[in-house]
């Protein structure tokens, strides 16, 4: 089978043809591009996963030489209510997920109208003489033979082509031109849209002096006037770049509420934000940044690490310590190059200290260079008290237990426990059963229950669907046999049952799941989310595959807390580089100890 053809209808739907019978296969709402990401994880759903995996069965006929199906699926544009005509404008200036979006030759692609993408010749021309440096200058005139000439070609353009002209512009700093350019469009009796004003913005803000310092800001003010404070996510982005490039960079303090904490990619909108704390050497700033970003579950950039240690050799509050304890804190695992910078500043010239580093993994929760020991995940009795006795109200109960389940199905469940607990282990059947492998969903989930039950000889508990009972009824037979079950209503969120019974059964109990949990430990706050996910880390389990043997393989909870931490050295986890799962911490560390570090003093210490 191969595509036909294919129709992108721009935030409502895409339908998919299938050669040679013309079947629909598959047709589904395409929902604001931010709202496709799970909060769960860290992958994208929806549209975008479908047409991942659709693209990569593609004939050659298809494939664009530089985009692909995902990727042109992937657009969202993003609708924005201009103040003067009352209309609402497309923004053009927005890419997918996986775009990377720090790089300044980015130019935005069009989706128009409700065919796919349409290619402009003499936009081309355009931005190609731009980009080598044949044009350096235009007057009205030569604007207004522009316009004419695009919108004769393709008079689809007429609501974009300042937005792409002003996003070239952008990408090779021209000042100069964006000037010419916004001045063309209000001499002609119109105002810039919100794609173009903002992509200027970020373009007079990498500039330098008070003057074009101040133009930022009068563009800014203006911009807030016409939206009424709203923006949406890529001009938002625009902004903060453009402000925090200037003396005005505190301003962009003033649209941190507009940043949710669920958007894909939270730490593009605070790096200009902690880069101009850094550059301005305000410590309170930077820290109340960095803590935001960490209880966001997200990490700071390379940039960030490299401009804080730099801050850190002249600054009397910030040093190196604050940073690996917010490391330590939130879990951030930097690149290796990052690494290779902290151990620069520990080892500089002027350090009363001296230092040697070592590139090490652990095992056993041992140091193999300087033999201290790693924190170990497991909970004390009073943090697990805390824990257990706080989950249930504040995960599954909530303030409306209607969210998330019934109040009958949750006393049966909670009786259901009590008469059958404890458990040695807790399974999700469905999280188990969909895991993609060669194998059917029901006799994986069998094989899993058979190997806690008859090799591990532990009393398993599984928490499934109703409409699991209607699966191969060998397989349902089996599973029920070695294990409790108990199966919830189809529309129930299953994950605070399964953790539920899993807390109740005590301290040793584990549970099989690849879910990450994040909502739940939201719920919890601060403190008791820490506690949540040191627990977490030591007692979920992964199920990976089944092999040519028809043994089940694991992936078992870790011995060492995999966090920075210091006992007598530095101890600090980083990511190597090489793909993993991402619910998979590093195995990767770097001890970094004193010179003078007495490592029999220490061992016959501990």
């Amino acid at each position: 089978m191969s595509f036909q053809t294919v129709k992108l209808f721009p935030l409502k739907r895409i339908t998919l043809f299938i050669n040679p019978l013309g079947i629909i296969s598959h047709i589904f709402r395409q929902q604001p591009a931010r709202l496709l990401h799970s909060r769960q994880s860290s992958r994208v759903t929806g549209p975008f996963k479908v047409c991942r995996l659709l693209n990569k069965c593609q004939p050659k006929w298809l494939q664009q030489s530089d985009r692909s199906l995902s990727d042109v699926s992937g657009q969202a544009f993003s609708s924005v209510l201009n103040k003067n005509n009352g209309k609402l404008e497309n923004n053009d200036d927005i890419r997918t997920f996986e775009e990377k979006d720090n790089d300044n030759n980015y130019v935005p692609q069009q989706q128009l109208g409700n065919k796919s993408i349409i290619n402009s010749v003499l936009l081309a021309d355009f931005k190609d003489k731009l980009f080598s440096g044949q044009i350096t200058r235009m007057k009205f005139d030569d604007w207004s033979k522009l316009e004419e000439s695009l919108l004769t070609e393709n008079p689809r353009l007429k609501l974009s082509w300042e937005a792409l002209c002003m996003s070239f512009i952008k990408a090779i700093n021209s000042v100069e031109l964006s000037f010419s350019l916004a001045d063309y469009i209000r001499n002609t009796g119109r105002s810039l849209n919100i794609a173009t004003t903002t992509s200027q913005i970020h373009l007079i803000g990498k500039s330098s002096g008070p003057e074009r310092h101040k133009q930022v800001l009068e563009l800014y003010k203006k911009l807030m006037d016409e939206t009424n404070g709203i923006l949406d996510s890529n001009s938002l982005k625009n902004v903060l770049r453009g402000l925090c490039g200037t003396r005005h960079w505190k301003e962009s303090f003033n649209l941190l509420e507009m940043i949710e904490p669920d958007y894909p990619s939270l730490t593009k909108y605070y790096t200009p934000m902690l880069l101009a704390a850094l550059r301005e050497g305000d410590e309170t700033s930077v820290m109340f940044l960095l803590n935001k970003l960490g209880q966001a579950n997200s990490k700071p950039e390379g940039s960030v690490y490299t401009a804080f240690l730099k801050l850190c050799t002249n600054s009397k509050k910030l040093n190196v310590n604050l940073l690996l304890n917010l490391m330590g804190k939130y879990r951030w695992f930097p690149s290796r190059e990052t690494m290779f910078e902290i151990v620069q500043h520990f080892k500089r010239d002027g350090n009363p200290y001296q230092w040697t580093e070592s590139w090490i993994t652990i095992k056993n929760c041992i140091c193999p260079s300087c033999k201290q020991g790693i924190l170990k995940t497991e909970l004390t009795n009073r943090e697990f008290r805390k824990l257990q006795s706080t989950f249930l109200k504040k995960t599954l109960i909530k303030d409306d237990i209607y969210q998330c389940s019934h109040p009958v199905e949750l006393k049966n469940f909670q009786k259901f426990v009590e008469n059958y607990s404890p458990f040695d282990v807790v399974v999700d059947a469905l999280n188990v059963a969909c895991k993609l492998t060669k194998h059917k969903g029901p006799f994986q989930l069998r094989k899993v229950i058979e190997h806690f039950a008859l090799e591990q000889r532990m009393k398993v508990l599984v928490i499934g669907r109703q409409h699991m009972k209607n699966w191969n009824q060998a397989d349902m037979k089996s599973i029920k046999k070695h294990a409790k079950c108990f199966f919830l209503e189809n529309i129930t969120k299953d994950d605070p049952y399964l953790l539920y019974a899993t807390l109740y059964s005590g301290p040793k109990t584990i549970f099989v799941s690849a879910d990450e949990m994040r909502d739940h430990k939201f719920l919890l706050g601060e403190q008791i989310g820490e506690i949540f996910t040191k627990w977490q880390r030591s007692r979920q389990l992964q199920f990976l595959a089944i092999n040519r043997f028809g043994k089940v393989i694991l992936e078992w909870p870790r011995m060492e807390h995999v966090k920075a931490q210091f006992n007598s050295a530095w101890h600090i986890p980083y990511d190597d580089g090489k793909v993993k799962p991402s619910w998979q911490d590093p195995y990767t560390w770097l001890c970094l100890k004193q010179s003078n570090f007495n490592i029999k003093k220490n061992i016959s210490h501990n």
